[in-house]
């Protein structure tokens, strides 16, 4: 038989670990497996996380961080022909409470809109696209390993410009992803980069791909 563990009554019980998050990422298409101890102190809670992401950086928050920075302007018909201007926002979905005691963590999307300018000649009802997840997360906000964008407020908007064959390029990649599967977005999700890439260093090799994926050669009505 085991030794019977005897406690002293000053000690104190062991914490319980923190429930972790998931993070789909829908850049690469995988979830990636957590590195961190379950509990942390929140002293220094941003410090730790700047640190953690900068040893530990993923794909969406280097892409997020760094086109952020190409700030657009307020007037759209201030962007070339070649270029969009796009937006960021974040939605956050508190977890359900059904009063058990367990409470299904909260839910946060990144969404992404691009519109292009009038100077592009594309079709009005091609001027805005529809709206992608780029990615999402369930869990806890201020552990140390949650995507930086889960940081932002809930609603909040982020807007920037972007190259119009590049951006065509990514709502291909992320129309075949599970995200926009589910919501059925994906016939739209093509149908407007392919038309979006029209006049593009891009276009040819874009349509190419559509065509090689299944997807009909004079496009899909969407509207």
């Amino acid at each position: 038989m085991p030794p019977i563990r005897s406690h002293s009554p000053s000690s104190s019980p062991e914490p319980r670990p923190r429930p972790r998050g998931r993070t789909y990422y829908l850049l690469t298409g995988h979830t990636p497996p957590s590195t961190l101890p379950a509990c942390r102190s929140r002293i220094n809670r941003a410090d730790e996380r700047a640190r953690y992401h900068m040893s530990h950086p993923n794909p969406v928050d280097r892409w997020v961080m760094r086109v952020s920075r190409f700030n657009a302007p307020p007037i759209i018909e201030d962007l070339s022909q070649f270029e969009v201007k796009c937006k960021f926002e974040m939605i956050r979905s508190n977890g359900f409470d059904d009063d058990s005691g367990f409470v299904d963590p909260d839910h946060y999307v990144l969404y992404l809109t691009a519109q292009v300018p009038p100077s592009a000649g594309l079709p009005s009802w091609y001027m805005t696209s529809p709206r992608i997840v780029v990615a999402w997360f369930d869990g806890d906000r201020h552990q140390l390993d949650s995507p930086q964008w889960t940081q932002w407020e809930d609603g909040y908007v982020k807007e920037f410009f972007y190259n119009r064959g590049m951006m065509a390029k990514l709502f291909i990649h992320l129309a075949f992803h599970v995200g926009n599967l589910l919501r059925g977005r994906s016939v739209i999700i093509l149908e407007w980069a392919r038309i979006a890439s029209t006049g593009t260093m891009l276009e040819n090799s874009l349509k190419q791909r559509l065509v090689r994926s299944g997807f009909p050669e004079d496009g899909a009505p969407i509207f």
